[in-house]
């Protein structure tokens, strides 16, 4: 078996006692080739860094448990480190060229999951051996190095210390949902009418036929109201064929906001670990101020998300949204940029009545929808677009300025909330239960 010229150039600086330098050629290989079992092998023999050793030596053993070469690796330089109490620490980046925030929101493609790895992790869903068929068998390369940094990172993270937390997640009832199920109901009601509608007009049709095959008296008045139903239903077709459209876009519309709430609360999920808290579809109470998509709160502050996810094209021009229609480009009726203003000025007014100080609050336009459908120049508001999230949360740790007590006044302010309105959904629907009885 052939080895690559990088593997062959470190085996032999390894051999001529140049074992730096025969490790920084490996790094450079394995960041392009992750999975590459001999060259793991050779950095767990030259790297003085006991934990890079083991990790590389460990990782290797977990892609080929068969390899009797991995067994003695991972024994040697485990007992190596037996004697170090307090190894040095390695930063898995360094090996693989990918952050751990970054692997884990990379979405998991096989067995029709389509979901962050991380949050496939946390659940069970996958585990180790399926990272290891990533490794060896995805085609993708994002996957593949997503894959062996989680892997580096089990390893080396066992024993060391608890990981911490996942991030919280609380919130109410999906408006978008909601709204869907709305249009899907409306749009039952009127295809229901049209039917009815249609069943009318075919008997009166057939009735008409037959008056004409019997020779009935009607045949005139027939005449008649034939010509006066087709004035009538011909309108009223082309209005509920429209009005049926119109419903059927909306239906589309906020199954797509639904799924895209869905895909980047879990894109969230899989970067952001506690002390982090995230809230959805927070709707203040009283219905005074409308209702907020995402609120996230951490120690760089709090953060409102509004989600979009349109099934046409549209474009951000400074503070100016639009979407293309059939006679060009027209300027949205609700201005997601607007939107997440007054729910930044909204999330800031109502924790400060209630005695939080959340300092200046941050809104942010989230595009779920597909990346090339969406056209952004020098936006008003930052637009993020979900399939860049784990890139643009780096913006999240570039300051601290909320200590924890803050964190937990303002998360415990929206968490009371959200409990308020579950309570006056909840009465709600046991009144509107309680009349249908």
């Amino acid at each position: 078996m052939s080895h690559p010229s990088e593997l062959i150039e470190a085996i032999r600086l390894q051999k001529s006692g140049q074992l730096e330098q025969s490790r920084q050629v490996l790094r450079a290989f394995l960041q392009r080739d992750p999975s590459n079992v001999d060259a793991l092998l050779w950095l767990a023999k030259v790297s003085p860094d006991e934990r890079e050793a083991l990790a590389a030596a460990e990782l290797a053993f977990a892609l080929r448990p068969e390899n009797e070469i991995a067994q003695r690796a991972v024994a040697a330089v485990a007992q190596k480190l037996a004697g170090n109490s307090q190894p040095p620490a390695l930063d898995v980046m360094r090996v693989t060229g990918m952050t751990v925030a970054q692997a884990r929101a990379v979405n998991w493609p096989f067995k029709g999951l389509n979901r962050p790895i991380g949050v496939l992790l946390d659940e069970g869903t996958i585990g180790l051996n399926d990272l290891g068929f990533a490794v060896q068998e995805a085609y993708d390369a994002q996957l593949k190095r997503a894959a062996n940094t989680l892997l580096l990172q089990h390893l080396l993270g066992e024993g060391l210390k608890e990981p911490p937390p996942p991030l919280r997640i609380m919130g109410g009832r999906s408006h978008a949902a909601r709204n869907e199920r709305l249009a899907t109901f409306g749009f039952g009601i009127l295809m229901g009418f049209a039917l009815l509608i249609l069943l009318g007009y075919a008997a009166f049709v057939a009735f008409y036929i037959y008056s004409l095959a019997t020779g009935a008296i009607f045949r005139p008045l027939f005449s008649v109201l034939s010509c006066v139903a087709l004035l009538i239903l011909v309108p009223a077709g082309y209005g509920v064929t429209g009005l049926a459209e119109y419903l059927l876009k909306q239906v589309e519309s906020y199954r797509a906001g639904a799924n895209g709430e869905r895909r980047t609360s879990e894109a969230l999920q899989a970067s952001l670990r506690s002390p982090w808290t995230l809230f959805r579809n927070v709707e203040w109470p009283h219905r005074r101020w409308g209702d907020a998509d995402l609120i996230l709160i951490g120690p760089s502050g709090v953060w409102t998300f509004e989600v979009k996810a349109y099934t046409g094209p549209v474009r951000n021009i400074g503070d100016k949204w639009q979407y293309k229609g059939r006679w060009g480009w027209r300027n949205m009726s609700r201005h997601p940029g607007q939107q997440a203003r007054r729910n930044a000025v909204n999330t800031k007014n109502y924790l400060e009545l209630h005695g939080a100080a959340p300092g200046y609050v941050q809104a942010v336009v989230i595009w779920a929808g597909e990346p090339e459908a969406v056209t952004i120049e020098d936006p008003a508001v930052p637009v993020w677009r979900l399939s860049e999230l784990s890139e643009s949360l780096e913006e999240l740790w570039q300051r601290e300025k909320l200590n924890p007590e803050q964190i937990d006044k303002c998360s415990a302010i929206l968490a009371e909330a959200i409990a308020q309105d579950e309570a006056r959904i909840a009465a709600e629907e046991a009144k509107e239960k309680k009349r249908s009885r």
